[in-house]
């Protein structure tokens, strides 16, 4: 072979090589669109993840009464880690929660444990243990029908491939017109970033109390019998100035999340802490012409974030101890109808 002849050759074969490493790396020209897309279509072929969760408080909370002020700052912090199986949809969560509000009383640490796992009838089977209460109640089981299961099934499966269908029948609303607008509240970095090893686009996406509240009020308008109008005034009035920051890394090549934060840095808690005032002095002065105490709420963390594992292969076992819990079916409608009549 020539010389010149094996020069053209290799670099043929560079300029190939190259453009496939770009094709499958970052594209400069991806939009938003475009790549809630892409992710939608490689979420239709998964079949299992694991993740690990991580969440974080740090408040402090200034009540002021008859000239004095009493701070009692208040943290917790909690890690789980979770595994599922899309096909048919099971998972299993193991972690602990911690908090400290000494000045409240309460301190200490939990664990939790929760499995939700198929039957060869379709049914579905939850285990939940909370430990280190004091009070070890072991394992409760509850059983979910299996129409009820298979339903919860379906429209996880098409939520994830990006069919709403199943979710627009049950609430009522445009799920893709809805979407399109949050869509529309979303940047992608011009650049891409690595994380946990990996390159990876990032989309941030800032959302407020009001934008949570318009569609809760959606889904009052369309289905009325779903969430109680009042519910939904509460809600507003409640989370009309919170802020919530989303960043989603995904990665260039496989377009699966590997990191999500959410966190409310920039909420306005004003709101929260004359209700928090309120509860205090309704539920603890027995004199009514005694002053409202004054609130001050100061959130210095309140974030929780997601990292995902797509090469440990998943393995959901039941433990024993669990397999023995007695067994309660449910009914899911029946369950939330009461969930609503309680927060209404």
């Amino acid at each position: 072979m020539k010389k010149s002849f094996r020069n053209r050759l290799l670099a043929v074969a560079a300029v190939a090589v190259s453009s496939v490493m770009l094709l499958a790396g970052f594209d400069s020209s991806m939009t938003v669109e475009d790549l809630y897309k892409k992710t939608q279509e490689a979420n239709a072929n998964l079949t299992d993840f694991s993740a690990h969760a991580s969440a974080n408080g740090d408040i402090q909370l200034d009540v002021s009464a008859s000239g004095t002020t009493q701070s009692m700052p208040m943290s917790g912090s909690m890690d789980m880690d979770i595994q599922y199986t899309l096909s048919p949809l099971q998972f299993c969560a193991t972690g602990t929660a911690s908090g400290d509000a000494s000045a409240l009383g309460m301190a200490g640490e939990i664990g939790m444990d929760m499995y939700m796992v198929n039957s060869d009838d379709g049914s579905y089977t939850t285990y939940v243990k909370i430990s280190g209460l004091g009070d070890e109640a072991g394992w409760e089981a509850a059983k979910i029908p299996a129409e009820s299961a298979q339903q919860m099934n379906d429209m996880v499966a098409k939520a994830m491939a990006g069919d709403y269908s199943e979710i627009e029948q049950t609430l009522g609303i445009d799920v893709a017109a809805l979407q399109e607008e949050f869509m529309g509240k979303a940047a992608l970095a011009p650049e891409a970033v690595t994380v946990e090893g990996r390159e990876c686009y990032e989309l941030t996406m800032t959302l407020t109390g009001e934008d949570i509240g318009n569609l809760l009020n959606a889904v009052a308008e369309a289905k009325p019998e779903t969430i109680d109008p009042t519910t939904v005034q509460m809600i507003q009035m409640f989370a009309g100035s919170l802020q919530f920051n989303l960043i989603q890394d995904i990665d260039v090549e496989t377009f699966r999340p590997v990191y999500v934060k959410l966190d409310m840095a920039g909420s306005d808690f004003t709101m929260i802490g004359q209700i928090i005032g309120s509860l205090m002095f309704s539920s603890s002065s027995e004199d009514e012409e005694a002053p409202t105490p004054e609130v001050q709420l100061t959130v210095n963390d309140l974030s929780m974030e997601y990292t995902y594992d797509w090469e440990t292969p998943v393995s959901i076992e039941v433990p024993e101890e669990a397999l023995g819990a007695e067994v309660t079916e449910i009914d899911p409608e029946a369950l939330a109808g009461e969930a609503m009549d309680i927060a209404a």
